[in-house]
Parts: C-alpha cells; structure tokens; sequence
C-alpha cells in the first residue's frame, strides 16, 4: 500500500520500498536514510505539488519509478548508484561534499533536472551514464566508459579518462 511521510522520518539500516512511498499532501519532508535504500516500486513527490527530500548516507538502488524533488548524497564515504535497465532517477540530485565518490553500480539514467556534485567525484566503474535534458555541474567525472550527455549540459566539470562522450552536450 501507500507510506505518506509526514516529517522527521529517519530510515535506519536498509529500507526497501515495495509499493509506494510519497509525501503527505500538505507536509513537505525530508527522509533520512541512514543506511542503504532499494526501491522496488515507487518513490515520488505527491502529485499535488508539495516537495519531498530524501538525504540518503547509504547505497542507491532503483527498480522501480524514483521521482523525489532531490536525492541528496550525505555520505562520508564512497556511495554506489544503481538501476534496472529501462529505470531512470528523475529530479535533482546533490552530493554534500567530496570526501567520499559516488560510484555507478550499473548504468545509470538521469532525467531533466540537475546534479549539483559539489566537487565530488563520480566513478563509472565500467558502466554508461546517460541523461536527458539534465544539467551537471561543479565536479569530477572519472570514466573509461560511455558517457552519453543528450540535451545536457555541463558546467565546471573536469573529466578524467579515456571515456567516450556522446549526446548533444550544450
């Protein structure tokens, strides 16, 4: 069934969604992941346009629809990002500081909207990122894989490796 999260929600260990996890109408949340999170079914801001956070210290996995106002990486350590193909992270995404990289787990798509990676470094570690209409800004990519930037931008982004860069970059 449905989880609406009100406020001052802090997730513990490792949490799996399996149906559906989104904001009460009226409250604008942030969770706390204090540990990993896998969705296997759906995590989105309610449809009535109240915003929802999810500050995440854990490891990444997406099965299903992700679809929150921001994904914040807090992590003092490496942090993986994963999907199933066919799966994208929609919304933003920020990483709040450099001390440890984020690192795909599997190939990863991002769709309109921005990372904001704060000088972090993001690791493809042997898989694709792509996305569509999203913009990245101020950090690191380190990759000897495919990216693919279609209708992306970037903007102070170092790139390191012998990666192939694809998509229409603006």
């Amino acid at each position: 069934g449905n989880v609406f999260s009100r406020s001052a929600n802090v997730f513990n260990g490792t949490c799996t969604i399996l149906d559906t996890l989104f904001n009460q109408y009226g409250y604008s949340p942030t969770i706390k992941v204090k540990g990993n999170i896998i969705n296997k079914g759906t995590i989105k801001s309610n449809p009535s346009g109240y915003p929802f956070y999810l500050d995440i210290a854990g490891n990444v996995t997406n099965q299903g629809i992700w679809n929150v106002n921001a994904t914040n990486f807090i992590g003092a350590t490496d942090q993986t990002i994963q999907q199933t193909s066919g799966k994208r992270f929609e919304g933003s995404i920020n990483t709040t500081d450099s001390i440890g990289d984020i690192i795909l787990g599997s190939n990863v798509f991002l769709e309109s909207n921005t990372w904001i990676m704060n000088k972090a470094n993001l690791r493809t570690n042997g898989h694709k990122l792509v996305s569509n209409n999203y913009t990245l800004t101020n950090g690191k990519i380190i990759s000897n894989d495919t990216l693919i930037l279609d209708n992306s931008g970037i903007n102070n982004i170092k790139f390191f490796g012998n990666y192939t860069l694809g998509g229409n970059v603006l």
